[in-house]
C-alpha cells in the first residue's frame, strides 16, 4: 500500500496482473503452514505457522473475512480451499479476496476428497480447478467432478477409476505438478492428471509391520 501511494505509475504497475505473474515465477519458497484442529466434537479456527519470522505473515490467519466458520481442506500456490456448512470457498489469505463456489451436482460426503489445483506459472489469468474424487455408491468405481473457475461451473470427467479394491479414500488429497493424489485404504494411491483427465492407481510398498509371515 505504501508503494502504491508513491505515484500513479507505481500504482498502475503494482495492480497489474503481470506483476503477480512475475512474482509467482520468481518466488518459490514455502512461507508457512495453515493448521487447524478438527474432530467430531470440536473445530478450532485456522492458524498460520510462519517459516520466516522476519516476514509479516498472514494478516488474518483465522480467515475471519469469510462469511462463515470454515474447515481448511486444501492449499495450492498461495490459495486455500475451505469448506463451509453448505459451500466451498477459495480464498487468498494474504489479500483476503475470496470466492464462493457454486453448488456441485454429486454428493461429496461430509469429509470430501477434494483438492485445489492452481498453477500460477503460465497462468496469468489465475484460473484454478477443484477436483473431487467421488466413490460410486455400492460399486467399486471412483469418478471425478471438476470445477473450473474459468467457466464457473462443475462438470463430470469422462475418466473413471475401476482399479481400486476398496474405494474408501483417506484425507482430502494433495496436488503437485499437475497431478492430484488421494490415499486409499487398499494399499494404493489414486492419481489423477488434471489437464488430461486420466486416472491411475499407484501401488505402494506394504510396511514391514503389516506383512503376514
Amino acid at each position: 500500500m505504501k508503494f502504491r501511494a508513491v505515484s500513479n505509475e507505481w500504482n498502475h504497475w503494482i495492480v497489474c496482473p503481470l506483476l503477480a505473474y512475475q512474482q509467482s515465477t520468481s518466488f518459490q519458497k514455502l512461507s508457512g503452514f495453515f493448521y487447524q484442529v478438527v474432530d467430531v466434537d470440536f473445530q478450532s479456527d485456522p492458524n498460520f505457522l510462519s517459516l520466516d519470522h522476519s516476514a509479516n505473515g498472514i494478516p488474518n490467519p483465522s480467515l475471519g473475512f469469510l462469511p462463515e466458520r470454515i474447515k481448511v481442506l486444501s492449499s495450492s500456490s498461495g490459495l486455500l480451499l475451505c469448506q463451509g456448512l453448505e459451500s466451498y470457498y477459495v480464498c487468498n489469505p494474504l489479500t483476503e479476496d475470496w470466492k464462493r463456489i457454486p453448488p456441485h451436482q454429486y454428493y461429496h460426503e461430509s469429509d470430501p476428497a477434494v483438492i485445489l489445483a492452481f498453477d500460477p506459472q503460465g497462468n496469468i489469468e489465475s484460473y484454478f480447478h477443484l477436483v473431487a474424487a467421488v466413490p460410486l455408491l455400492d460399486q467399486p468405481v471412483v469418478f471425478f467432478e471438476i470445477y473450473s473457475s474459468q467457466s464457473n461451473s462443475w462438470s463430470r470427467s469422462s475418466s473413471e477409476c475401476l482399479e481400486l479394491e476398496d474405494t474408501t479414500l483417506v484425507g482430502g488429497g494433495l496436488y503437485m505438478k499437475g497431478m492430484a493424489y488421494w490415499s486409499t485404504t487398499s494399499n494404493g494411491v489414486l492419481a489423477f492428471d488434471v489437464k488430461s483427465e486420466v486416472s491411475a492407481v499407484l501401488r505402494v510398498p506394504i510396511p514391514l509391520g503389516d506383512m503376514v509371515p
